[in-house]
């Protein structure tokens, strides 16, 4: 409640401050399908809100200071209609993902003013509502449309959708004519000329050029007057997009192994490995098979699940890196292989085995490991990358895949799952039809950067059940010991050299 109070203190704050801002003023009506992405964010009791953008079937682009400490079931995203009063669909909201550095102060205004909605049923799309596609490219300086619903200029409510034209300024120009604001390069403006500017409601609204949004509404300027100009600020798009496109899953055409997941990017994902199984000992038909992920972590060692290797020796094995795509790049054989005892196959304990190399890796823009840390982190989500398969014996992706997972504490996969997860383990849960599959086993749950988990125990990558996997940080010292020899006491290894196994007690 408390929340919910000081965001409403705040935003009359502002109103009282800078007038109303983000509502456009002196704009022309739309016609039916002109802005088939334009959607209208409608609260409980106080009808019109804000603006939005369709993304998907299932999710909506808007402002994170719309939609900042509510509840989705406050909200109903109205869309296929330029009339607020009749013509249109309603969709209820399931879930809001506000972005986790939104900040909002009289001096910022609004710091990384992202938010995504999702739907809790799936959109049907026609002349009248269909998806914009998001810029990823930065552009300045051209002719771009704003489309919302937002207070007129004498401050009556538009029934029409309203849109004005007009062109984006530069970063400098933007810096004067917002003096007394902070203002930074996530962010576009557009130019503002007396009577013609954002408004109130206008708020979270699409910013377009040659057919991509470019900008969301954000905050404006409305100290404009009579020959003068000004620049209304906007959340700019291809600096979010990434962030935007990992929430909202939205699709790029690829054949989706890893459930509900993207196309991942060539370099996007540096670290990335595949292990290879060989499946054909008879020369000269030797193969080798992708079967599991892991992550680059050292020039000479990759880190994956116990469970993809436990049962192998080190030539039946190679590792593949340096592309996106399943069975092509650098293929290096593996020397040893080194688990954690006491490992007990699927539902044991040090899910987690490092493989070292025969060769040492040269690190460039698609081959580069990723960075762990003994510090235990409790981000909200995290990024699962693979080639997995829905089922087992299905076939896997022909490319990279990448999914954003939502961390549950480990209550809830215990719950599910009972007593064999413990606090070395992390839990991750998602909607039904999508996870992490089986040859995604061993790839890395990573956040901006940080390797947080080992994708691990895969039951049933479609069921929405919560999945089990081997967090890292328990592990950080025995991973440096065995990379660098430094003396830790912690743990028992198993080595396994070529033909030969050996234990040892460090």
């Amino acid at each position: 409640m408390l929340s919910k109070l000081s965001s409403l203190i705040f935003a009359f704050i502002l109103s009282s401050t800078f007038g109303d801002q983000n509502r456009i003023s002196n704009g022309k009506d739309a016609v039916e399908g002109q802005f088939p992405y334009q959607v209208s964010l409608q609260r409980e009791n106080f009808g019109h809100t804000c603006g939005g953008s369709i993304l998907n079937k299932k999710w909506i682009l808007t402002a994170a200071h719309c939609v900042n400490n509510t509840l989705p079931s406050e909200w109903t995203i109205y869309m296929g209609s330029v009339l607020l009063n009749s013509g249109g669909i309603n969709h209820a909201v399931a879930r809001i993902i506000v972005h986790k550095d939104y900040e909002e102060s009289p001096k910022i205004v609004a710091k990384d003013d992202v938010a995504v909605l999702e739907l809790e049923r799936e959109i049907e799309f026609s002349d009248r509502v269909k998806p914009i596609e998001l810029e990823t490219e930065d552009v300045d300086q051209i002719d771009c449309i704003i489309s919302g619903w937002g207070l007129l200029r004498d401050d009556s409510r538009p029934n029409h959708l309203q849109y004005i034209n007009t062109k984006t300024v530069t970063f400098g120009e933007c810096e004067v004519y917002n003096s007394n604001k902070v203002v930074d390069s996530k962010e576009i403006c557009t130019s503002v000329q007396f009577g013609k500017l954002c408004k109130t409601s206008d708020s979270g609204g699409p910013v377009v050029a040659n057919g991509k949004q470019i900008g969301i509404v954000s905050w404006g300027n409305t100290h404009v007057v009579e020959d003068q100009i000004g620049a209304d600020v906007h959340a700019r798009i291809s600096f979010y997009a990434e962030w935007i496109n990992e929430r909202a899953e939205i699709d790029t055409g690829a054949d989706s192994r890893i459930v509900g997941g993207l196309l991942a990017r060539p370099g996007q994902f540096p670290y990335q490995a595949q292990i290879n199984w060989r499946w054909n000992y008879e020369p000269p038909n030797e193969r080798f098979r992708l079967f599991c992920g892991g992550s680059i972590i050292h020039p000479e060692y990759i880190l994956t699940a116990a469970q993809c290797v436990y049962d192998k020796l080190p030539n039946d094995i190679s590792v593949t890196v340096g592309e996106i795509t399943a069975g092509v790049g650098l293929d290096i054989p593996v020397l040893r292989i080194v688990l954690r005892d006491p490992y007990y196959e699927w539902d044991g304990p040090h899910n987690i085995a490092l493989l070292q190399l025969t060769q040492r890796l040269d690190f460039d823009g698609n081959i580069f490991p990723i960075s762990f840390t003994n510090n235990i982190h409790h981000p909200d989500v995290v990024n699962a990358t693979g080639w997995g398969w829905p089922s087992f014996g299905g076939n896997i992706s022909p490319s990279l895949q990448f999914i954003t997972l939502d961390i549950a504490s480990n209550d809830v996969c215990t719950q599910r799952w009972g007593s064999r997860v413990t606090a070395d383990n992390v839990c991750t849960i998602t909607g039904s039809g999508r996870g992490t599959c089986v040859v995604d086993a061993g790839g890395p749950l990573a956040y901006y950067g940080l390797q947080i988990g080992i994708i691990g125990r895969t039951y049933d990558c479609t069921s929405g059940d919560p999945q089990v996997h081997t967090r890292v940080a328990p592990y950080a010292r025995w991973i440096s010991y065995i990379i660098n020899g430094v003396f830790s006491g912690i743990c028992t290894e198993i080595v396994r050299h070529q033909e030969e196994e050996v234990t040892q007690i460090v």
